[in-house]
Parts: structure tokens; C-alpha cells; sequence
């Protein structure tokens, strides 16, 4: 609900109250998930350890980057953050090709290395 609060406003040219409450209700009849249910940070906080990378953008036009960040913090090792910079709410890679490679086989390396 968090992400919802900070991303309301960025994709709905509605007022958040009463539309945000309305869309949600909807869309957990529609998906037959309840908004509540759905918390990365909780998830990765309790769910087996296992290698986690987080990819973000700081320039984020929907979800800022406190997300990445609450979730980073709760995940355990072994785990690495990257925070993106210059590209709105779309493909994280996008123009960093070269650098998502070089990240990508690194994380492997530091989470999978005997």
C-alpha cells in the first residue's frame, strides 16, 4: 500500500481519494490478490536465504527509490543494490547494456563462488 501511495497520483490523472481506494478494490477482485498480501521487503525478509540482486532506477517516475532500499535492507546475504541513475519507470538496462553485464556476472560471482 506504501507503493501506492508514493505511484497514485504519477499514472492516475484521478484524485487518490476516492479513486486510489475504488482501483483497488477492483483490481483484487480482478487479480484475486489483496493488496495486503503483496510486501517484497516482508517477503525477502522471511523467505529462504538466497542470492538477491535489486535493480532500480533513482529516477523512478512511479516507485521511488526507498523501495529498492527497504527491500535491500531486508533481504540477507548474499545481496548487492544497484541504483540506476537518468531513466524513468521503464527498463533499468536500458543504455547501461555494457554495465548491466559487468554487474550481473559479478553478482553471480560474489553470490554463486564456492
Amino acid at each position: 500500500t506504501r507503493a501506492i501511495d508514493d505511484s497514485f497520483q504519477s499514472f492516475s490523472l484521478l484524485p487518490k481519494w476516492p479513486f486510489a481506494p475504488l482501483i483497488i478494490t477492483f483490481a483484487e477482485y480482478i487479480t484475486g490478490v489483496e493488496v495486503g498480501h503483496v510486501d517484497s521487503a516482508r517477503d525477502l525478509a522471511t523467505m529462504p536465504t538466497r542470492p538477491v540482486l535489486i535493480i532500480h532506477s533513482m529516477d523512478d517516475n512511479l516507485f521511488p527509490p526507498h523501495h529498492a532500499e527497504e527491500m535491500f535492507r531486508a533481504a540477507r546475504e548474499p545481496k548487492d543494490l544497484w541504483l540506476v541513475t537518468g531513466l524513468p519507470h521503464t527498463n533499468p538496462i536500458e543504455g547501461h547494456e555494457a554495465q548491466y553485464k559487468e554487474k550481473i556476472l559479478g553478482f553471480f560471482e560474489y553470490a554463486f563462488a564456492p
